[in-house]
């Protein structure tokens, strides 16, 4: 993979829709609670994580896949992002800052 196939994509905005849409950008957790070491599954709590942070910022592949860690895709989720080419990583993080409202 060459760099040109690269690119900085920049979480912007993980605001109410993604919240609310049913596959929006929460993911399906259980949590089990344990009773004496052993897993008593009739009391699992069923909660929704998010799948991504606003201003996150991601490396991605041709086909919008981040490479490292879970291998997540933006475009699957309801989320706000911007993608900027792989030489211009400064404006990449220019622009997460911006979008959690730290100053640059």
């Amino acid at each position: 993979m060459t760099t040109e196939t690269r690119k900085w994509c920049v979480i912007v905005d993980v605001g109410e829709r993604a919240m609310i849409m049913p596959s929006g950008n929460l993911v399906n957790a259980q949590v089990y609670p344990i009773d004496g070491g052993l897993v008593v599954n009739e009391l699992a709590l069923n909660y929704g994580t998010p799948v991504f942070e606003c201003g996150e910022l991601l490396l991605i592949n041709e086909h919008g896949r981040e490479i490292c860690g879970a291998g997540r895709k933006p475009d699957k989720w309801a989320v706000d992002y911007e993608t900027f080419p792989f030489a211009e990583l400064e404006i990449a993080i220019k622009r997460a800052r911006e979008s959690v409202g730290v100053s640059a």
